[in-house]
């Protein structure tokens, strides 16, 4: 499963010490206390390894990002002992990596801030706005999330920001950026947009239209993209990027993504995976083995040249494609 894969977003818990309304992770009230077996853990990082050595992509990049739930419930220690595993057998069997944590920061500590220091993790740090655009996350004060970003730039840990926009944030989007910016340098940041699992579309109390996401949120990243020559928002970057590289190579780049969602629909492609903590896999982090179509299968299971995945992947991109006939999408990368 892991022979075409360069991203793997591994759910460590689905347990989280916050209820965000937007979460497309139900009930995480059943997952307390819920952490990966280290044993597991390990079995899974040498599968990868052994992948990519018979893969021959040892030496291209494999991005690997702990997640959850919130992937520091699962405990210092814990964290520690997974951390220095992988980086010791990655490193040991020449896998060139990247590792990244995802989190909403109110757990870090000085311990796990030397943690990620002495195993090179970048932190992914969630953060929805000032001035009450948090709320739809916690009602923890800002001071303390102040706090806690002092603590990563004292210690050099290296960082971007992730807010969700939603309904209640998007008026404000842009002061955030500005105050995140002034706070912490010049990290980049990403904007995801809320998806109402409960009550989608034009009906939901937090989902922002396709219109209402280009114009308040993309289209003010192009117009500054256009008066200063570069932009730190993530998905501008990089699509910018491509869009360079496709036209200067005749629009001979074929882009399918593989590396998150681009689009206001699902974005699922073949080099990104999501490894549950009881080691089942989906082709998409947002998506649970509860959902057949997004499931593929145990991360210890055997797949044949990787054909099992192949055929999860086109049957779920045939899926998606009647859906977008249906409701006449045609936007999705």
């Amino acid at each position: 499963m892991f022979r075409f894969t360069d991203l793997i977003i591994f759910r460590v818990t689905r347990d989280c010490n916050l209820n965000c309304k937007y979460c497309f992770m139900k009930e995480k009230h059943k997952h307390k206390g819920e952490i990966m077996d280290l044993e597991l853990f390990k079995k899974i990082i040498q599968r990868i390894i052994k992948q990519r050595i018979v893969n021959h992509r040892e030496k291209m990049n494999l991005s690997f990002v702990l997640h959850g739930g919130e992937a520091l419930i699962i405990g210092a220690e814990n964290l520690y002992k997974m951390l220095e595993y992988m980086k010791t057998e990655f490193m040991r069997n020449g896998v060139q990596h990247s590792i990244a944590c995802q989190t909403n920061a109110t757990l870090l500590d000085d311990d796990i801030i030397k943690t990620f220091q002495k195993f090179e993790v970048t932190l992914g740090l969630s953060f929805d706005g000032i001035n009450g655009a948090n709320k739809n996350r916690t009602d923890i004060k800002q001071e303390i999330f102040e706090n806690k970003f002092d603590l990563i730039t004292e210690n050099k840990v290296p960082f971007s920001f992730i807010t969700v926009v939603g309904k209640n944030n998007v008026d404000t989007i842009h002061e955030t950026q500005e105050y995140l910016l002034d706070m912490a340098g010049t990290p980049e940041y990403k904007m995801n947009y809320v998806e109402d699992i409960d009550n989608p579309g034009e009906e939901s109390e937090i989902e922002l239209t396709g219109e209402e996401i280009f114009e308040k949120i993309w289209k003010p990243e192009l117009e500054k993209f256009l008066k200063k020559g570069y932009s730190r928002e993530w998905h501008i970057k990089n699509l910018l990027n491509k869009t360079i590289v496709d036209i200067i190579s005749y629009h001979d780049t074929v882009f399918m993504s593989g590396r998150g969602c681009f689009g206001k629909y699902c974005g699922t492609g073949m080099s990104m995976i999501a490894v549950e903590p009881d080691g089942e896999m989906d082709l998409c982090d947002r998506y649970s083995k509860s959902f057949p179509e997004a499931h593929v299968q145990h991360a210890l299971d055997y797949d044949f040249l990787g054909l099992h995945q192949i055929h999860k992947v086109l049957e779920h991109t045939l899926t998606k494609i009647d859906y977008y006939k249906e409701i006449g999408c045609d936007v999705c990368c």
